[in-house]
């Protein structure tokens, strides 16, 4: 049986087929990352699908990802830590508001 690897969704999604609003947070914070690589890039790009799998079979066991996104040049710092917020391995811990805080209102705003 073949596995559709989609580079956006949170491990638990992708291994084990559990979506919830903390899943979406995960891939708010990939699809901003595209945004800000002006979609030039592939998440997590230097990977085979085999090993994008690996890497999230890796987190929900429990370790932290192997590779993990950069920051891109032209992203603000504060930016760049509300993404890997969004991508805590831990749900509780993730970030719980995506829109609507501050942070991201003030960067679409163009601070």
């Amino acid at each position: 049986m073949s596995r559709a690897v989609s580079r956006a969704m949170v491990c638990a999604s992708c291994v084990q087929h559990q979506f919830s609003t903390k899943s979406d947070v995960w891939s708010f914070a990939v699809t901003l990352w595209e945004i800000l690589t002006f979609a030039r890039q592939r998440p997590f790009d230097a990977l085979a699908d085999e090993q994008v799998l690996d890497n999230c079979a890796r987190c929900c066991a429990g370790h932290q990802l192997d590779v993990v996104l950069g920051q891109p040049a032209n992203c603000p710092r504060e930016i760049y830590d509300l993404m890997v917020e969004c991508w805590n391995r831990v749900e509780l811990h993730r970030y719980r508001q995506p829109v609507g805080d501050g942070r991201v209102d003030l960067w679409v705003l163009g601070f």
